[in-house]
């Protein structure tokens, strides 16, 4: 059986079509990688954003304790205070035991 002869013209269209495609395959595995990378960025950007998120709700806890009322939403945060005499009482009280207990 006689192998079939390749012409300098086919042998170069097989070259160039086997680099495509290891091309394609390395793009594709630089990008899966890139992809991955952001995808862990924004699953750690979100924890983080829970974790402040969960302190920023205890802060405002303690806040509402001392007359101060604290609104979070999800693009601003607002913060109102007391007038001023509401305000000087709960903390003296709290500076005068702390006083006594020492």
């Amino acid at each position: 059986m006689k192998l079939p002869q390749l012409s300098l013209r086919e042998l170069f269209l097989l070259v160039a079509l086997v680099a495509m495609g290891c091309g394609w395959w390395v793009d594709r595995q630089s990008a899966n990688d890139r992809l991955d990378e952001c995808q862990q960025r924004l699953f750690d950007t979100e924890e983080s954003l829970k974790n402040w998120s969960g302190q920023a709700e205890l802060i405002a806890n303690d806040l509402s304790e001392e007359g101060i009322e604290f609104k979070m939403s999800e693009h601003f945060s607002t913060i109102t205070l007391p007038a001023k005499d509401e305000y000087q009482r709960p903390v003296a009280k709290r500076l005068r035991s702390a006083q006594s207990n020492q």
